[in-house]
């Protein structure tokens, strides 16, 4: 779905006017066009703020700071509807996740994360209609993977311990009370702190891992039921026979296996798009784009992030040739050159004391119980702009792909 631009430009103008005393016509509103999951603009203002600009708003939100003087930059992020979030959760959820996530970088550097000027979560007129959060802007550049894999030796292991940093940092935050259950967060009017269902459709709050596994597992299969293009899976009825007997009795079973684990705070998309850096000194900058985080396990972050340093721990149905191995064993001395950055990467997390996959218990096992929680049903059959864009015959090459990796991991288990 195109963005309303000129809707948008509207509302942050209003909303800088009414609430921060900014004049309409000092402001520069642009829209930043690679933006996926939220309508981002950049807010440049001319010239820069000369005082605290504090939010007129009748009560202070919680979460949230005044506008420095000397701000000549903001952000303005507006949820996009079609992003198979749930979008009722999903901006109490970042603003608390933002807060936290600088708590937790306390110890490399709180600036990190962007600071939160306002926001709101409501479907109001008083809101403009849209949920949105209006938050301070970083400098810096985003690097690619490959960008980093041409660093020489000691600049490419000054880039990765910094990541590596941040993942430790958040595996050893302690969540506050109230908050250490598993899925998504929320707030009260006084800032009090409350697990919540998960930005991630699945259902929750969970009292245990396990139970937010069992959570997706079953919010997946009932999405099947409900997406025309798998019908429930009833087109293949041989595999539909088989998860409807795992459903029956086995998944329980599946999930017995899972350790207990520490909640967690995870970003969900660590990546180098969503990073920052100052490119004199190549020193991390700015950690971005809270969309997906949530309290997970320490494993967790594997299964969203790193992707484009072959750090994500896939499944046993599709183990990407030798990364499962190499994450869960360990990476060998002699290894092809496409997969180096992904050994560096490893190492690092060691060097950090960080928690892998080749560390945590069961690692592995919860991976396969994502992923197949996944091929039940991927997000895109519910994204009207993906599934528009693809041939009948596209279609069915996806179904088929995921059908076959489900009737592996049915396989492993014995179904």
């Amino acid at each position: 779905m195109e963005p309303n631009t000129d809707a948008h430009t509207a509302l942050i103008a209003a909303t800088l006017r009414d609430r921060f005393g900014l004049s309409p016509e000092h402001l520069g509103i642009q829209r930043v066009e690679h933006a996926k999951n939220n309508h981002v603009y950049l807010v440049d203002m001319a010239p820069p703020t000369s005082e605290l600009r504090e939010d007129a708003s009748s009560r202070p939100q919680p979460f949230t700071s005044v506008i420095p003087a000397g701000t000549s930059r903001l952000v303005f992020r507006i949820a996009n509807a079609d992003a198979s979030l749930e979008d009722a959760v999903r901006v109490r959820n970042e603003v608390a996740c933002l807060a936290l996530g600088r708590q937790a970088l306390a110890s490399v550097d709180a600036r990190l994360v962007p600071r939160v000027y306002a926001w709101n979560d409501r479907l109001d007129a008083e809101g403009g209609g849209l949920r949105w959060i209006l938050e301070e802007w970083k400098g810096g550049e985003t690097w690619s993977a490959d960008r980093v894999e041409a660093l020489d030796e000691e600049t490419q292991r000054l880039v990765l311990d910094q990541l590596a940093a941040v993942v430790k940092a958040f595996q050893d935050f302690r969540l506050p009370d109230g908050s250490r259950g598993f899925g998504g967060l929320t707030f009260d009017d006084d800032g009090v702190l409350a697990n919540t269902a998960s930005t991630i459709p699945c259902g929750g709050p969970f009292a245990t891992y396990a139970d937010f596994l069992k959570g997706m597992c079953l919010w997946q299969r009932a999405a099947s039921e409900r997406s025309p293009h798998l019908n429930g899976w009833r087109d293949v009825p041989a595999l539909r026979t088989r998860l409807d007997a795992l459903f029956a009795g086995g998944l329980d079973e599946l999930l017995a296996r899972v350790p207990a684990q520490q909640p967690t705070l995870v970003h969900a998309d660590l990546c180098f798009p969503n990073l920052l850096f100052d490119p004199a000194t190549h020193r991390l900058a700015a950690v971005l784009d809270f969309d997906f985080s949530h309290v997970g396990a320490p494993v967790s972050e594997f299964l969203f992030s790193f992707w484009d340093v072959n750090g994500i721990l896939p499944g046993s149905a599709e183990p990407q040739g030798p990364v499962r191995k190499w994450l869960l064993k360990g990476f060998p001395k002699r290894i092809d050159a496409r997969f180096r950055l992904a050994r560096s990467w490893d190492e690092a997390l060691g060097r950090a004391g960080a928690k892998k996959p080749s560390s945590i218990e069961e690692a592995g096992h919860v991976a396969d119980i994502w992923w197949f929680s996944q091929e039940l049903c991927q997000a895109y059959w519910f994204m009207d702009r993906f599934v528009a864009h693809k041939s009948e015959e596209a279609l069915a090459k996806l179904k088929a792909g995921s059908a076959r990796r489900l009737e592996k991991f049915l396989a492993l288990w014995g179904f």
